[in-house]
């Protein structure tokens, strides 16, 4: 673990002033140069295989195009929010060594199917998810979630639609692209994100947009790795990333590898702020469950938009 530690510090000092490129190097060059090479264990024999073996009564056929994968485990609170009734939702779980509902809502009140998949965190869960998701004919995913903001440039009760993220090792390895050096971004889909954004303008919603930064874990994050991050000083055209969280880069990947819509709404949950020589991090006040409910609401009015 020390070891991938040292690894993401040293890709990220080795493009002080290039970050839309990895140099790379030594004994882990061969792992973040991951080639155009056939994939393994691709997600469309996985969801025939689902089809055939656990659900061969067509549960998983027709499905609708939209999901949101959401992070948190009190779905339920969310339905109520919407107004959903028992007779509108029907879940399915799809996971056999990790829990991964999807809950299929159709609702004519709403005006607009969707799946509600609750979030499983880092790169193998995100890109998991989002795979299977595509596989089984979801055409658009928005990724709703939480993450750590830098410095004071956002401030609490702002959502964040992303921009792109600094890529996590994960990302490095489902980048289908070969170039050397190595991408530093992954981006997600800019017509997704926009609509997104600009949905929010028109129902007077407080959203900013951001490039971020995925790291792989949530504690014990190396300082050294966080005061890089929060120099603007380090990153040119404008692409200094403001937040921090664990899902972003693979989701992303996974969608240019997908041919899937992704993009990602986050919610400040926590602060790091450079003091001297030192990292202030604290926790902020504002109410992060009532930003992603918001941001529920966001999405569904987005896919709406699409439909008409």
């Amino acid at each position: 673990m020390k070891k991938f530690f040292f690894l993401l510090v040293l890709i990220l000092s080795t493009s002080c002033k290039s970050p839309s490129n990895y140099n790379g190097g030594g004994p882990f060059q061969e792992y973040i140069k991951t080639d155009k090479s056939q994939r393994l264990i691709e997600p469309y024999s996985y969801a025939d295989h689902l089809k055939k073996t656990r659900f061969k009564n067509h549960e998983l056929d027709s499905l609708p195009k939209f999901a949101i994968i959401l992070h948190d485990t009190q779905i339920e609170e969310y339905l109520s929010f919407l107004n959903i009734k028992d007779g509108e939702i029907k879940k399915i779980q799809l996971g056999q060594v990790n829990p991964n509902y999807l809950y299929i809502i159709k609702s004519e009140k709403i005006g607009v199917n969707f799946i509600i998949n609750p979030g499983l965190p880092g790169a193998g869960g995100i890109s998991t998810q989002a795979a299977i998701l595509g596989a089984l004919g979801v055409e658009y995913i928005v990724h709703i979630g939480t993450c750590g903001l830098f410095g004071k440039a956002i401030g609490d009760s702002s959502l964040i639609v992303s921009s792109g993220a600094y890529n996590d090792g994960g990302a490095m390895m489902i980048d289908p692209d070969d170039s050397w050096p190595r991408k530093a971004l992954s981006y997600p889909d800019s017509s997704l994100t926009d609509l997104l954004f600009n949905t929010a303008r028109q129902n007077n919603i407080q959203v900013q947009k951001s490039f971020g930064i995925t790291v792989p874990i949530f504690f014990f994050q190396p300082v050294g790795f966080i005061k890089y991050s929060l120099n603007e000083n380090n990153f040119d055209n404008g692409e200094a990333p403001y937040y921090i969280e664990m899902e972003g880069a693979p989701l992303f990947a996974t969608g240019n590898l997908m041919k899937t819509k992704m993009a990602s709404l986050v919610a400040g949950t926590d602060r790091y702020i450079a003091d001297s020589d030192s990292i202030k991090h604290s926790f902020v006040a504002y109410d992060a469950d009532k930003a992603k409910k918001i941001a529920v609401m966001l999405a569904i009015l987005s896919f709406k938009k699409i439909t008409e």
